[in-house]
């Protein structure tokens, strides 16, 4: 079996890198949960496998299917659901000790407090409304992970848009309902409201 991809990375994971990055309990790496799963999958075969790396968009039939097949999942509403279990006798325990540094003790502690919390109230609505006004202006549909990868660098944005963007969302914009918490003054309460109609200021109001 000959596997062909156009990405080094992918290869690089799951065959020069493979030790490392097993040593180190993927730290700091993307995409663990597939990568572990495509490299127990391999494990369990008892044929060899080779691996081929093949130029992207340069007419690769094979490619371009693969690509055309990941660009049509990418829109998809809602994600196709992978199995991505382990066999136990296949499972990693985590990073070696031998392997550990300062560095990626920190990195791995603040993913798993990451982890603990939860999606902020606002942060969904807003996420739901703009899922909801490309749906309703592009007929397209988006997953939350889509809009914030469009709001990282690289991206057509740039770093300003990027930013208004991301705090939007955030609900972080000191308007609206930020003036009304129960420990601001009267005076600031007031800054809540639009001066004009006297309507509570919302991010949408304002534009």
């Amino acid at each position: 079996l000959i596997q062909e991809t156009d990405s080094k990375l992918v290869l690089g994971a799951v065959t020069e890198r493979l030790r490392e990055n097993e040593d180190t309990g993927y730290i700091g790496k993307r995409n663990v949960e597939l990568t572990k799963a495509v490299v127990a999958s391999l494990r369990r075969r008892k044929a060899p496998v080779g691996f081929k790396w093949v130029k992207g968009h340069s007419g690769h039939t094979r490619n371009e299917g693969a690509d055309r097949l990941a660009g049509a999942g990418a829109i998809k509403g809602t994600p196709d659901v992978v199995d991505v279990t382990i066999q136990a006798e296949l499972q990693l325990s985590g990073a070696k000790l031998q392997a550990m540094t300062q560095r990626r003790a920190y990195i791995a502690i603040m993913a798993r407090k990451a982890k603990k919390v939860s999606p902020r109230p606002r942060t969904v609505f807003n996420l739901d409304m703009v899922k909801a006004g490309l749906e309703n202006q592009c007929g397209a549909q988006v997953t939350d992970k889509a809009i914030w990868k469009s709001l990282t660098k690289g991206s057509l944005f740039t770093k300003e848009i990027r930013r208004f963007l991301w705090m939007g969302i955030h609900n972080a914009y000191m308007i609206g309902g930020y003036w009304l918490r129960d420990n601001m003054s009267i005076e600031m309460q007031a800054r809540a409201t639009c001066s004009i109609c006297g309507e509570t200021e919302s991010m949408s109001h304002i534009l």
